[in-house]
């Protein structure tokens, strides 16, 4: 299912929901569609789809007062699934499940919007742009607009020459001699669309499960009780703890005060500030509640 929920309120309620996926929705994105807004979800069953905001809010309007509750039925504008791999003896594997979507704005990959999708096999998107990726999980995307740099995590291993674990090919800037360093736990990677290659690459120590970028530093958090902070050169800086998370799949920041929000597992949803301390939280008890 994919909610729509009020903004604006101390207690926000879910507004609508209707079914995009059989199976868990895994991530969101947006992309702008002349007046319309396009919203893109991806899913476990290995599609894209794509709805317009238009006829969400057409078919709010259209409902019965009493089933203001009830899940709304609105059709994919969008509906893209991502190829099955063949098995050593033909057969047919089950989608991968998407599980990252991120949405490159025209001249940024080639001169037209590219949709990034980051699936639990490979990740793809405009020709040939990131055959690299395709032997490790891409668990989540972020595009950086003015550089034209996508910001990668991976979950598993990670290499940073001769292609080890992380791809078919080198990083620019690998280890000489020994063959590069390499480590387990994740990793995030720094691609320029323009060269259509890896250009960075930075060990996590966990398995990344969320992104996001800030104006001089980059922000991860997965499967692991901290969020790392790496600076625009995937330099590590010191990272931040997350004692109330075990395992974090969810983060966004303001856009005024650069708050954090870092949602977890068991309920938990973690407020900080910009500088790291911690203002305030969440986290979920019991049914009653």
């Amino acid at each position: 299912m994919v909610s729509r929920w009020t903004a604006g309120q101390q207690s926000a309620v879910p507004a609508a929901s209707w079914a995009a996926h059989r199976g868990p929705a895994a991530c969101l994105a947006k992309a702008q569609s002349g007046a319309d807004l396009l919203l893109l979800s991806g899913g476990d069953d290995g599609h894209v789809r794509g709805w317009r905001l238009s006829q969400v809010l057409q078919q709010m309007q259209q409902r019965p007062a009493a089933a203001a509750s009830a899940a709304i039925v609105v059709s994919p504008e969008l509906d893209v699934k991502l190829p099955r791999a063949e098995g050593p003896l033909g057969a047919l594997s089950l989608p991968p499940a998407v599980q990252a979507l991120a949405l490159a704005g025209a001249g940024a990959a080639g001169g037209a919007p590219t949709l990034f999708v980051g699936s639990g096999r490979e990740a793809a998107g405009g020709a040939e742009s990131l055959r690299c990726l395709r032997s490790q999980p891409a668990s989540c995307l972020r595009f950086e607009s003015s550089g034209s740099w996508l910001l990668v995590g991976q979950g598993n291993a990670w290499a940073t020459a001769n292609g080890a674990a992380g791809g078919p090919g080198p990083a620019a800037g690998a280890g000489q001699g020994d063959g590069g360093s390499r480590s387990s736990g994740g990793s995030l990677g720094m691609w320029d669309l323009r060269m259509m290659q890896r250009a960075k690459q930075a060990p996590a120590g966990f398995t990344p499960q969320a992104l996001s970028l800030l104006p001089s530093e980059v922000l991860l958090a997965g499967s692991g009780p901290r969020l790392a902070r790496f600076s625009l050169a995937l330099e590590a800086l010191p990272p931040t703890p997350l004692p109330a998370t075990a395992s974090a799949f969810a983060l966004d920041v303001h856009p005024d005060s650069g708050a954090l929000a870092v949602g977890g597992t068991g309920g938990v949803l973690e407020i900080l500030s910009k500088y790291g301390k911690k203002t305030g939280g969440v986290s979920y008890t019991s049914e009653e509640d």
